[in-house]
């Protein structure tokens, strides 16, 4: 075995003085050229002439309006003097001196509304905030989801008592 494995070793290290003594050759072809030519040859030989005439046909229009714009005249202030009659009053049939007219009746003033709680809470917390000031405030509510452990209530059930909180903030005390 150690034979071999010395006929091995020479056989490798020959191998790798013959690679030593290589020297990478210059290609024939230029890399830079070949690309210029590359891109000669994606263009046509003539350029299209609708697209020049396009841009050429846009640009004078631009500088058209532009001149156009600079030079505008001042716009003109037309003042008239237009007179509105008011429409005459209209004209009351005259009645007959013998028939009294006896006075029309008048309606019973309207009853204010009394200020005081509503029906629904929302009133009855407005009534109290403007009867007491921000002092005539409940106490804040505590929130379902502060003081519970999630593992001992289904949410449903917190979700419910929150709401519940919510709708009825308590008695105006």
């Amino acid at each position: 075995m150690s034979d071999q494995d010395e006929s091995l070793n020479e056989d490798l290290n020959a191998l790798e003085s013959a690679l030593k003594s290589l020297a990478p050759r210059r290609s024939r072809l230029d890399r830079d050229s070949l690309i210029f030519r590359a891109g000669q040859a994606s263009v046509p030989a003539r350029p299209p002439r609708f697209w020049i005439a396009t841009a050429a046909g846009l640009a004078a229009l631009a500088l058209g309006e532009g001149a156009m714009l600079a030079n505008r005249p001042e716009p003109t202030v037309v003042e008239r003097i237009v007179v509105v009659q008011a429409p005459a009053p209209p004209i009351e049939p005259e009645k007959p001196p013998e028939i009294a007219q006896a006075p029309a009746p008048q309606s019973p003033p309207r009853p204010r509304p009394m200020i005081g709680p509503g029906q629904s809470a929302y009133d009855r917390l407005t009534w109290q905030v403007l009867r007491y000031g921000l002092d005539g405030l409940p106490a804040p509510i505590k929130s379902a989801w502060t003081d519970r452990d999630p593992t001992r209530e289904s949410s449903r059930q917190m979700i419910q008592e929150e709401l519940r909180n919510i709708l009825e903030p308590g008695d105006p005390s």
